[in-house]
């Protein structure tokens, strides 16, 4: 279909697939990325592309079988039942994809240029706009895109390159820390962006299998080149705002363009001209599908000549699941799950199915992909089944000669996360915690954590200190690059939380990273780990004291086998 007229080149091909597949990976992902993989998110993009990869081959194995486009050869070679189902799948999967693209287009001029415009017309327009493409013919489109291609990525490409000057590399540790479970589906979610690769087997292919070779080499070609570019964009988010911060982003690749600083008024919102970037991205995305959508419903009602109703039907079809997605709490993950069990399994069988009759190399690729997904996506806990501490503070009870374990949860759009539980107090670290996670509803995901609390008497109990530390490195739970801190009193800091409209651990990262005393880089589990073992470094912690309902900067401890006292707490000079 791409190449109705003949005139469609392997170039156009080539431009056009970048933008197919860079869009919504470099928008959206990261975050969920991070959230599941942390730095380990770059080995899941690496893996990923090579299951894209594989999934090409696999697609071009089909091809050879086929010798001919898809859709001509469900009508030779397939009986009606066959054709109708695998022609309504493709439907409805082009028409929910085009929703999807359609309500991150609009959400993304709400969000980063006319917050004031209503979503209805917004979304409208959209629509209206790819309809009118895609009636220009794919030919249209596809030069329009050859000449835009470097106007988009060069500056693109700058703009992330200017990024690198506040890149901490720090941030990129520690790797190999994510669960088994959370990085098989962090690189199932990279696969399953790559899904666009199934319309390759709508391309018209010419009858020369020199012809056929080299459109599956620029397909392939696209795959890498917009996987690079998916990949540096990640490691660049990573260095500059760090997993955790990254995790809680909406569109993190536009934030990042947003804290690039140029001298001169025009080029200081370089970011809102960036924003152009996913515009044409999107929009590519938007138009495949959509074109797809359109000449199926012809195929289907048997009207090849009028385009006019098929297209009415399939804009008026994505407006509206568009509007619903945009009403939706989540749109996204609701987008994902649909690929995750329905889409990407049929994308991996159908094709398979197909030429069974001939070719059982098609069918044991296809058996092979398929529980590479399955593999992929089961045995992780839904995030709906998870809580997420974003602060613990841990203390010792002298009299009771207990370890005392406490959390504050993550903040939600209704307000602070519902799932709480009580103080828990063991015979060690490991103890009170478990002893607190038994009390909770769901299960404790401490990937997310910004801030570890303790209180003086921890300190000064110098084995049930160094087990704690000992026990953290082992389990390797919490993430190496939570931030340490000492309070005077935990039950008042506590007790300052219920006041605050953000939760505990939010509002301790902010205030540490934005208090004018503060004088050197702050201390992280990481350091405290390591010195364990290494016990060649004087590390020192931010005190803070909690007085009038206000936290106020006490200094800085010096956490050694020495006595903790407030009399060693001093101001780094």
């Amino acid at each position: 279909m791409y190449a109705i007229n003949g005139k469609i080149s392997s170039r156009q091909c080539f431009r056009l697939y970048v933008f197919d597949l860079m869009g919504i990976a470099t928008l959206l992902l990261p975050p969920y990325l991070a959230r599941l993989c942390g730095v380990d998110g770059i080995w899941a993009i690496l893996i990923g592309v090579l299951l894209g990869a594989l999934y090409l081959g696999y697609l071009g194995v089909v091809m050879n079988c086929m010798e001919t486009d898809m859709c001509s050869y469900l009508k030779e070679s397939c009986g009606s039942f066959c054709r109708y189902a695998v022609l309504l799948f493709v439907l409805l999967h082009s028409i929910l994809t085009s929703a999807f693209c359609a309500c991150v287009f609009a959400n993304l001029i709400e969000h980063s240029l006319v917050k004031d415009v209503a979503y209805k017309l917004v979304l409208l327009l959209i629509v209206l706009v790819a309809l009118y493409a895609v009636k220009g013919g794919i030919e249209c489109r596809a030069r329009v895109y050859e000449v835009v291609f470097w106007f988009v990525l060069i500056p693109y490409i700058a703009m992330m390159l200017a990024s690198i000057r506040d890149f901490e590399p720090l941030y990129l540790q520690p790797l190999f820390q994510a669960e088994k479970a959370d990085f098989l589906k962090g690189i199932y979610l990279v696969f399953l962006l790559q899904t666009p690769l199934f319309f390759s087997l709508f391309l018209v292919r010419d009858k020369d299998k020199k012809s056929g070779k080299n459109m599956k080499r620029t397909v392939l070609l696209s795959l890498i080149v917009s996987s690079a570019i998916l990949l540096g964009s990640y490691i660049l988010l990573l260095g500059n705002f760090g997993a955790n911060a990254l995790s809680h982003m909406r569109f993190p690749v536009i934030t990042l363009m947003s804290t690039i600083q140029f001298d001169g008024n025009f080029l200081k919102r370089m970011d809102a001209l960036m924003v152009a970037v996913w515009f044409f991205t999107l929009f590519a995305l938007l138009n495949l599908h959509l074109h797809y959508a359109i000449e199926v419903t012809k195929e289907w009602s048997g009207k090849k000549k009028s385009k006019l109703i098929p297209s009415l039907l399939v804009a008026g079809a994505v407006y509206v699941v568009a509007y619903f997605l945009k009403n939706t709490q989540d749109a996204l993950s609701l987008f994902l799950d649909y690929y995750s069990y329905i889409a990407v399994p049929l994308m991996l069988i159908l094709p398979g199915i197909l030429v069974i009759r001939n070719k059982k190399k098609v069918v044991s690729i296809a058996l092979l992909l398929c529980l590479i997904a399955q593999l992929a996506s089961c045995s992780a806990t839904e995030l709906e089944e998870r809580c997420f501490p974003l602060m613990v503070a841990v203390d010792y009870d002298k009299k009771e000669d207990k370890v005392l374990y406490n959390t504050a949860m993550a903040s939600t759009e209704k307000g602070i996360d519902k799932e709480m539980a009580k103080q828990m107090q063991g015979d060690s670290f490991l103890q009170s915690k478990k002893m607190y996670e038994s009390q909770l509803s769901r299960q404790a995901d401490y990937n997310h954590l910004k801030v570890m609390v303790f209180g003086m008497d921890i300190l000064k109990n110098t084995d049930a200190y160094e087990q704690m530390l000992i026990s953290l490195a082992k389990s390797e739970e919490f993430p190496r690059n939570t931030y340490v801190v000492v309070v005077d009193d935990i039950d008042r800091l506590f007790a300052l939380g219920e006041e605050l409209k953000v939760d505990l651990g939010t509002y301790l990262e902010e205030y540490l990273d934005h208090h004018e005393e503060k004088k050197t880089r702050m201390l992280t589990l990481s350091d405290l780990m390591d010195e364990i073992y290494n016990q060649s470094m004087i590390r020192f912690a931010p005190y803070l004291v909690v007085e009038k309902e206000q936290l106020l900067w006490g200094g800085y401890l010096p956490l050694t086998k020495e006595d903790v006292s407030e009399k060693n707490i001093y101001q780094l000079e």
